[in-house]
């Protein structure tokens, strides 16, 4: 019986502990914040991930990848905030009221202009 209760206290805080992450993700995008949208399968969003690594280190960004449940809802949260409506991809870049969807070479001096804001 001890062990049956142990188990469900256990069960419950992981859950308390799910809810809490997830509401803290489900937040409205900041406009203080630099969000980038990628998932691991997305070959863009490892070369913008390599180009930023290489020329921003220390730049401090939220890194939400989209594979997971709340990764996802946020996702369509930044869509609706610049009206993107379903044409929604990744790499998506969040900066404020402006966004950056894509990435190739052509895109790394836009990157770099939308950047210098955030940077200390």
């Amino acid at each position: 019986m001890k062990k049956i209760i142990g188990l469900l206290v256990l069960a419950l805080c992981v859950f308390v502990g799910l809810e809490l992450k997830a509401a803290k993700i489900d937040s409205e995008i900041a406009n203080n914040k630099i969000y980038f949208f990628y998932s691991d399968y997305c070959p863009h969003c490892h070369h913008a991930q390599d180009y930023i690594n290489k020329k921003y280190p220390d730049l401090q960004m939220e890194k939400i990848n989209v594979q997971t449940p709340d990764g996802y809802k946020l996702l369509f949260k930044a869509a609706k905030k610049y009206n993107l409506g379903q044409m929604v991809g990744t790499p998506l870049f969040a900066f404020g009221d402006d966004y950056m969807m894509g990435w190739s070479e052509a895109y790394e001096k836009k990157f770099d202009t939308l950047v210098k804001p955030y940077l200390k």
